[in-house]
């Protein structure tokens, strides 16, 4: 049966392999999606919990209910600004349901100190997981952009 991930933020999903940083482009952290955002507020693409919270709020982790990892890391060497121009909703243990406000950021202000706003959705245990369709193009907030099953 295939399971579905929602995008992060409305805006344009576009392969992994154009994200402006190597990282995640060369697919070394596993495969997803970018999504060049057109708002600040980032939702949960699973219905999950919470794993990780990057100590400057630009990256964090959500194990979904059905055992897939995604990493949603905001933004090209945004780990720079410290934590500035971002505010999570969600913290570390939270459940969370797809759709739910998890990251306000400061788009504007992140452009407008030179920061590429990309984001990049990575599903961090490849292995386990097998991509059946990506969606590209124009996307809006929990659009579903990723179609899979576990192997």
């Amino acid at each position: 049966m295939n399971k579905e991930i929602g995008t992060v933020a409305s805006g344009e999903v576009i392969e992994l392999r154009d994200v402006e940083d190597e990282v995640f482009s060369s697919g070394l952290l596993g495969d997803g999606v970018g999504i060049k955002p057109t708002q600040g507020s980032i939702f949960s693409p699973v219905d999950g919990q919470i794993i990780t919270l990057h100590e400057s709020k630009h990256a964090f982790s959500i194990m979904s209910s059905d055992g897939a990892e995604l990493l949603v890391h905001v933004g090209i060497d945004t780990v720079e600004l410290k934590g500035k121009h971002f505010f999570p909703k969600a913290d570390v243990g939270d459940k969370v349901k797809r759709g739910q406000l998890i990251l306000r950021v400061e788009l504007e202000e992140i452009e407008k100190k030179g920061y590429d706003t990309t984001i990049s959705l990575i599903i961090s245990n490849g292995e386990e997981i097998k991509i059946k369709e990506k969606k590209l193009g124009k996307c809006h907030a929990n659009d579903t952009i990723i179609t899979y099953e576990k192997i």
